[in-house]
C-alpha cells in the first residue's frame, strides 16, 4: 500500500498530466479560432491576439508538462488528437469563431479556475 506522499505524488502527476492536455486542446482552439477569424476577414490585431493565446497556451502545456516529468512522469490519457477542438454548430467562420471563443474563454477558464484553486488546497 503506498504511503500519503507516494498518493499525494500519484495524485500530483495526474493533476499535472491532465493540465497538460487540457492546455494543449486549448492552443488547438485557439488555433482553429485564428483560422476561422482569417477566413471571416476579422481585423489583423484580433487574428493577432489569438495567435498570441496560441503560444501562451502551448507554454502553459509545456510548464505543466515539465511539472508532471518532475513528479516521475505524466500518468498515461487515452486521447485522440484529431479530436481536440469539438466541432461548432455554425457554419460561417464569424460564428464558428464565435462559438469556439465563448466555448474555451467564458465557458473553459470558469470551469478551470475552481479546479486549480481545489488542486492547491489539496496539494498544501
Amino acid at each position: 500500500m503506498p504511503d500519503a506522499s507516494e498518493a499525494g505524488t500519484e495524485a500530483a502527476r495526474w493533476v499535472w498530466t491532465q493540465s497538460a492536455f487540457s492546455e494543449y486542446a486549448s492552443a488547438a482552439a485557439f488555433a482553429e479560432i485564428a483560422t476561422c477569424l482569417l477566413a471571416a476577414g476579422a481585423p489583423i490585431d484580433l487574428v493577432a491576439a489569438a495567435g498570441e493565446f496560441v503560444a501562451d497556451e502551448i507554454l502553459h502545456a509545456e510548464v505543466s508538462a515539465r511539472l508532471a516529468m518532475k513528479l516521475g512522469g505524466a500518468v498515461a490519457l487515452d486521447v485522440d488528437l484529431e479530436r481536440l477542438v469539438r466541432p461548432t454548430a455554425g457554419e460561417a467562420p464569424l460564428l464558428r469563431a464565435a462559438e469556439l471563443l465563448v466555448r474555451t474563454s467564458c465557458v473553459g477558464e470558469v470551469l478551470t479556475l475552481p479546479i486549480l484553486q481545489a488542486s492547491k488546497a489539496r496539494s498544501s
